[in-house]
């Protein structure tokens, strides 16, 4: 049964890595490109084989977040806490909107800040991290809205479109996003 968050504007879906497993196993090619916005054959390819691969291993595991929007009953985007270690009681978090328009209407803040309380009060972590590239200005924004502390600066630590790529580290702690929620 699927566990769903509510906000103002969305209903956000709460996928296990299990269930994604199942569902790339069982559902038909155009349910699963509807229902997590898999665009292209590329796309839900590299989708199916993170599936049909695992996404838990003996210390690791994945939840997925998909965001709807309640009056359009639409997808507009999906969060997720990925590298996410039980026993060490941390995880990474990676979001993204799919559509140019509903960018910069604040669905990702809204989404954010019921995904953290869910991973403190229901995950049971105690720090999330965010790798952000240095010209991803909206993400670092976005972080450090919800007390992320920049931690460092890691070089050429992801390959994307042919190109090895920096990241900027931010962390939050459990107890700075209860401080954050209380003031």
């Amino acid at each position: 049964m699927d566990r769903i968050l509510s906000t103002k504007r969305l209903l956000i879906r709460i996928y296990t890595a299990e269930q994604m497993e199942q569902y790339f196993a069982t559902k038909p090619k155009p349910e699963l490109q509807e229902l997590f916005h898999l665009t292209s054959d590329e796309s839900f390819e590299l989708a199916r084989q993170k599936a049909m691969k695992g996404y838990t291993t003996h210390r690791s595991s994945v939840r997925f977040f998909y965001m709807y929007h309640k009056l359009e009953n639409r997808l507009v985007g999906d969060v997720a806490f990925h590298n996410w270690y039980p026993e060490h009681r941390r995880s990474e978090i990676g979001y993204m909107i799919f559509n140019e328009e509903d960018k910069k209407h604040g669905y990702m803040s809204e989404a954010v800040q019921a995904i953290l309380t869910y991973g403190f009060n229901e995950m049971n972590l105690n720090r999330v991290e965010a790798c952000i590239g240095p010209m991803n200005v909206a993400s670092q924004s976005l972080v450090l809205k919800f007390g992320f502390k920049q931690e460092g600066h890691l070089r050429q630590h992801y390959h994307k479109e042919g190109v090895l790529q920096d990241s900027i580290i931010y962390g939050l702690l459990k107890e700075e996003f209860l401080h954050n929620q209380n003031t």
